[in-house]
């Protein structure tokens, strides 16, 4: 046999063991519900002004076309008296968990794969002090979807399970990790399965499913929840961005097939092209929601302002009051590569560097473009910088998540073990001064940004003077 056969016998031979395909849901109702029914994907209403942008005249409804028939407006508006509600409880009232419980407020929880820990460690240190804020709508995309059906659930034990969702002894307890160079065939560095049998796990135990009662306490919790929780995701087809109610899905349908709805829908929020295996939800391909918004916030805030307008019989551009809270899973400033990307100029270390550069740019301008959509009221933000300092007892030795860090980079781990307990360690040192407040640009003129004086702008150029040596 020639070279050439040889070459072709070893890339067949390749394909064959190592083509992992795409992660196949099938859920019941997502795209295209039974008669009198809606469905569980909801495509997400543009603004006012990126419908302008497109050139797409008028604007129907406040909410955009389509949105109110599911009853999201109906829970939404539960959601916030409720919240309400707990607000005005007395401070000693057993079901008062936070004392010093403020406004209705909306959470939003951003992605970043195994940074998740660092909410995770952040959420459950702040309700371990009785100082989670009065959230009544919770979105997230990516591993903040995961978050948001722990935090918005009505549980006793969520605090628990979020932990122990980001709790790992091994990696491939979440992915199925294959070399670089086998992204080729596999069409991906990790598989997915073990995640998202993870999550239907957390769901509902397998063991009880197809009984005439399956006990299935996370769902049953999701089903109970005052709160709303949004997830989002694109669909690869169209580019466009989807949600998906948690809470409807968990009331519109049986247990199995709410199990694994809600568990394709955050495993489709996760999924990062090239990075994570390729997930179809009844034969159509989704992409983490990150790929567009870091941080969900534009719908959030929509349907904050109605609710709040009905109950206050307010008009909805006077509302600019309701707190925001972000946690982005994640530091703000990109660790250097230690130089990988000027020694190895090869496609894979090109693309995931530059993969780099766009989330983290996205991610913080997302932050900064609350700020614009929602010129005044509080908007509170925690990020994971400072964590490559953050020293961590393991094994007796104290060591920082930086040497963590690096170690797991080296041996290629996407979720390391000591690296994301270290992570959840930072995150509840962080909850003792948790929050910054994000500077407001009112319309009012009262501004919080520095001010520009003669002081800090450059000297005037004159080109016909030398440079200074």
């Amino acid at each position: 046999m020639g070279r050439m056969g040889l070459i072709l016998l070893a890339y067949l031979a390749l394909s064959a063991c190592a083509t992992r395909g795409s992660l196949d849901v099938h859920c019941n109702g997502f795209t295209e519900a039974p008669p009198g029914k809606i469905a569980f994907r909801h495509p997400l209403p543009l603004s006012p002004i990126e419908r302008q942008i497109r050139g797409q005249e008028g604007f129907l409804t406040p909410l955009g076309d389509g949105q109110t028939e599911s009853g999201l407006l109906t829970r939404t508006l539960y959601a916030y008296q409720q919240a309400v509600f707990r607000q005005k409880l007395h401070a000693a009232d057993p079901l008062k968990d936070n004392p010093a419980l403020g406004d209705p407020a909306v959470l939003l929880l951003s992605g970043g794969g195994q940074w998740g820990a660092f909410g995770a460690g952040f959420l459950s240190r702040l309700a371990e002090k009785g100082e989670v804020p009065n959230f009544f709508v919770i979105t997230g995309v990516s591993t903040g979807s995961m978050q948001a059906m722990f935090v918005g659930s009505d549980h006793p034990d969520k605090w628990q399970w979020l932990k122990a969702a980001y709790t790992i002894d091994k990696e491939h307890r979440v992915v199925r990790r294959n070399a670089k160079w086998r992204a080729l065939f596999t069409g991906s560095f990790a598989g997915l399965v073990p995640l998202y049998h993870r999550i239907e796990t957390a769901l509902c135990p397998p063991t009880t499913l197809g009984a005439d009662q399956p006990d299935c306490p996370a769902i049953s919790a999701l089903a109970k929840a005052d709160r709303q929780i949004l997830v989002g995701y694109i669909e690869a087809r169209s580019g466009d961005f989807y949600y998906s109610d948690i809470h409807q899905i968990a009331t519109r349908t049986s247990a199995d097939n709410a199990r694994a709805c809600i568990a394709g829908t955050a495993l489709a929020s996760s999924a990062m092209p090239v990075t994570f295996q390729q997930v179809r939800i009844n034969g159509r391909a989704y992409y983490d929601g990150g790929v567009r918004q870091s941080v969900f916030a534009n719908w959030a805030e929509q349907l904050g302002r109605a609710v709040r307008a009905y109950e206050t019989k307010r008009p909805a551009e006077s509302i600019n009051d309701m707190p925001f809270y972000v946690i982005r899973n994640g530091p703000t400033a990109l660790s250097e590569d230690n130089g990988e990307a000027d020694k190895s100029p090869d496609a894979f270390t090109a693309a995931q560097r530059a993969q780099a550069i766009v989330t983290n740019q996205l991610e913080v301008g997302s932050i900064a473009g609350l700020r614009l959509q929602k010129p005044g009221g509080p908007i509170r933000f925690v990020t994971a910088d400072g964590w490559d300092k953050h020293l961590f007892m393991l094994k007796g030795k104290s060591t920082s998540c930086k040497t963590l860090y690096d170690t797991a980079k080296k041996k290629g781990r996407m979720f390391d073990p000591d690296f994301m307990a270290c992570l959840m360690d930072y995150g509840r040192a962080r909850a003792d001064k948790p929050w910054s407040d994000l500077m407001s640009i009112s319309a009012d003129r009262k501004e919080s940004l520095p001010p520009i004086t003669k002081e800090i702008l450059p000297p005037p150029a004159n080109d016909n003077e030398p440079s200074p040596q």
